[in-house]
């Protein structure tokens, strides 16, 4: 096996995540620029990035450190970086989000980089930084007092033109090789945005007053901040269909419904994710002289539940996200409950957290989600057909021994039921219809599989179960 330099990397206080998110800076940066933004946890190289060493230099870092996969976040160069990766050990890429990436560098840009860059470095450095963070002043004010001297110091003709080099050469693969979002911001001058990468199958994202440097961006080109963006479009666009195609939810709010028959009554609930309200219905049943919070972050999911339980008792339905939400600790429940939404937070034990906060003394947590073991079947499907580029929903859901260790931490009695239901569709055109329908895709899904791909996954269910089938694996969780 060939030597590869070990990574050194910036990594902000505490214990290192299970699936961390590993940034990828632009050319001239390192980790330290996430300084500016000391909000975000994510691990990041120390140094310069050697571009054409960069791919097996994480490969050998990650296996060395027992971490299975990332989600990886690259910025302008380190955006093909971050792509190159992605190509080469897809396995390890849990996700793929790029900032201010361009199609390709025109060589003539490239060249005239070059003569500035052997003519005098620190000048060209600090015209590019501060063509960088247009836009951000309070940032470059920041970066001019605390960074720029750090940087200008590692402002070595060598590993500078070396990046440079890997910008002319680089060409872009035509389709996504995982589940990827492409961020660009209006305002970039050094990326413009009439010349941003497109990939086949990935999610474009622009932010109308963002320049560069979109890891900046309080609104948010977080991975996680962008997976919910494209979750809550297709709940959206699904709020109209879900009850005439969500029965696996149906069948397990009924189930949690009969698990409050011996609950006492209570005064106050809330709902997480009530979605088109038929949960909603069933505790206003149990509860008829309760008030209850219902919220969701979909309005047109919100919709479908006023309507639906309009005149039925004391609620009140709220637009918001759940876990911003449960963070601000406002209010104080009774019960607190949620059916099939929970696995969609980013940070379930930092909500449970909340969860618990909201809870009056004598409270109780009761609700259910679904866990990773769910559609098995697609994601064994997947593996075999993409060879672990593409997942299942579910991939990012946890097991059940996760789930029991996260609960634990925060409660301290948690009882945790496991169910297993199994649906049969006709074709695989109808297990993928509906994902849509219901708006259960995740924040990734089939668009960008292709025809000939499709093809081979029929092929491998038919040959694999003879049909269609699905398992849905759902935890009910009691805690107090």
């Amino acid at each position: 096996m060939v030597q590869v330099q070990e990574l050194q990397i910036y990594q902000p206080a505490g214990p290192l995540p299970a699936r961390p998110v590993f940034f990828i800076p632009g050319w001239g940066f390192d980790g330290r620029v996430l300084e500016l933004a000391p909000e975000l946890p994510w691990l990041a190289p120390l140094g310069l990035v050697a571009p054409h060493a960069f791919a097996d230099q994480l490969h050998v870092w990650l296996l060395a450190h027992g971490i299975q996969a990332v989600d990886l976040v690259g910025w302008s160069l380190g955006g093909y970086c971050a792509l190159e990766f992605a190509c080469r050990y897809p396995a390890q890429v849990a996700s793929l989000t790029l900032h201010g990436a361009r199609q390709q560098w025109p060589p003539a840009e490239i060249a005239a980089l070059e003569r500035q860059l052997m003519a005098d470095p620190p000048a060209l450095l600090t015209s590019f930084y501060r063509k960088c963070f247009l836009g951000y002043k309070a940032a470059y004010q920041r970066f001019v007092a605390e960074l720029e001297p750090y940087y200008l110091g590692l402002a070595e003709p060598a590993p500078l033109r070396e990046g440079l080099r890997f910008l002319a050469e680089f060409a872009a693969p035509e389709r996504a090789p995982c589940e990827t979002i492409c961020c660009h911001g209006r305002r970039d001058v050094i990326a413009p945005i009439g010349e941003r990468l497109t990939l086949s199958g990935a999610q474009l994202v622009t932010f109308d007053h963002g320049g560069h440097p979109l890891f900046l961006e309080a609104a948010g080109a977080r991975p996680g901040d962008q997976r919910k963006r494209v979750i809550r479009q297709r709940f959206t666009k699904a709020a109209a269909t879900y009850d005439a195609h969500a029965d696996v939810q149906a069948e397990v709010a009924a189930l949690l419904a009969e698990g409050l028959a011996a609950a006492p009554q209570v005064g106050a609930i809330l709902e997480l994710g009530c979605g088109t309200g038929n949960y909603t219905l069933r505790l206003l049943g149990k509860f008829p002289a309760a008030r209850l919070t219902a919220l969701d972050f979909s309005p047109a999911m919100l919709a479908q539940a006023r309507q639906k339980v309009a005149g039925r008792g004391q609620v009140d339905f709220l637009c918001a996200d759940a876990e911003p939400f449960l963070a601000a600790g406002r209010g104080r429940f009774d019960c607190i409950t949620a059916n099939a939404t929970l696995q969609w937070f980013e940070e379930l034990e930092r909500a449970l957290q909340g969860v618990r906060t909201l809870l009056r003394p004598s409270g109780f947590f009761w609700g259910s989600l679904f866990g990773r073991e769910t559609l098995h079947e697609l994601e064994e499907g997947l593996r075999q057909v993409f060879g672990g580029s593409v997942h299942a929903p579910a991939s990012r859901f946890l097991a059940q021994e996760e789930l029991a260790a996260v609960a634990a931490r925060v409660f301290d009695q948690v009882e945790i039921q496991e169910l297993r239901l199994t649906r049969e569709y006709a074709t695989l055109t109808d297990l993928l219809y509906h994902f849509k329908k219901t708006g259960t895709g995740g924040w990734h899904g089939a668009s960008f599989w292709g025809k000939q791909r499709l093809r081979a996954l029929e092929q491998w269910f038919l040959s694999r179960y003879g049909g269609f089938s699905l398992t849905y694996q759902i935890f009910l969780v009691r805690c107090r």
